[in-house]
């Protein structure tokens, strides 16, 4: 039986990707135009903060300074108990290039509402005006303050997660390895990747037309991430790459958190995603992965109140309570 999208899901994704559809498709690296989509394609105006969540901003005093977010309950206490909650590290996704934290809000505050815990978000800088390791160096900086500042949170050290989407999957699983290497104390307890973008050599599609990220996307977004001749080096076969930048390269993944994954079994991502579920069994690291029938890249959004989709969300925040 050949592939397709999960019946209901096209029903309702298919009036979504008409407005789409009229944007000019963007060739290979072309940053701009990919831009202008996304931002062609926002709400105008933006959704307001419901107001049982708070939203403040936290500015990180590195060089160059680092924006980070707080979703929180308004029901939470004020000041928290000291070390009695846990906290969540959002990291976005948008191919490196693209989105911010304001974008990912909507979902943000859904999350926060529906587990009851504090979601931090960082505003990291985008490739190519930043190449790797920008990004990590800010999420990096990221979680060194929630450290620093857990008292200020009520945040339990020993209860932080690290929780990314497709580019921000590839940082949060990157900066998880740093955590790691660097013998960050206590260690991240959960790694959450929701369709991880983690391997630079993905250059083909199998989904074809089904893809809503494809071969073209993924090819520019890495040469923004890694730098263009970098990257065509590194197909070429010169040079190496390390587990930071590229996750599906570090030489091992023992000693990582617990990890969460899904992925759609549309998206080109689905391989990659798999082998690293893969590697996580061979090497000991406990992991819990969902191959999605039907689903293409992004399927949150284009799949709203679908059954598979509220499936999966529902699975995610079991995972997010258990902190």
């Amino acid at each position: 039986m050949p592939l397709a999208y999960d019946p209901e899901f096209l029903t309702t994704s298919t009036p979504l990707l008409i407005p789409s559809s009229s944007l000019p498709r963007p060739s290979l690296h072309d940053i701009s135009t990919r831009r202008s989509n996304v931002d062609a394609l926002r709400p105008i105006p933006r959704p307001r903060n419901p107001p049982d969540i708070s939203h403040t901003t936290h500015l990180i005093p590195t060089t160059p300074p680092v924006l980070l977010h707080r979703f929180a309950p308004t029901s939470l206490p004020s000041p928290a108990p000291p070390a009695s909650l846990p906290a969540i590290l959002h990291i976005h996704g948008g191919g490196f290039i693209t989105i911010s934290v304001a974008d990912a809000a909507p979902s943000l505050t859904t999350y926060v509402r529906e587990t009851g815990h504090q979601i931090f978000s960082v505003e990291y800088r985008l490739s190519p005006e930043t190449p790797f390791p920008g990004a990590i160096d800010d999420a990096w900086a990221a979680l060194n303050w929630l450290h620093d500042h857990a008292s200020e949170f009520g945040i339990d050290t020993c209860r932080i997660a690290l929780f990314g989407e497709s580019a921000g999957g590839a940082i949060a699983a990157g900066l998880a390895i740093r955590a790691r290497d660097r013998g960050l104390l206590p260690p991240i307890k959960k790694l959450i990747l929701i369709y991880p973008m983690l391997d630079y050599r993905t250059v083909t599609n199998q989904v074809g037309k089904l893809a809503t990220w494809n071969e073209v996307d993924n090819v520019t977004a890495w040469a923004a991430y890694l730098g263009r001749q970098r990257y065509e080096e590194l197909l070429g076969g010169e040079g190496e790459v390390d587990g930071e930048a590229s996750p599906a390269l570090v030489r091992s993944v023992r000693g990582l958190p617990s990890t969460y994954l899904d992925v759609g079994q549309l998206d080109i991502f689905c391989r990659e995603d798999v082998r690293w579920a893969e590697r996580c069994v061979e090497e000991g690291v406990e992991v819990e992965l969902h191959v999605l029938p039907g689903l293409p890249h992004g399927f949150e959004a284009l799949g709203a109140g679908t059954k598979v989709v509220e499936r999966c969300l529902e699975r995610r925040m079991g995972v997010m309570r258990e902190l």
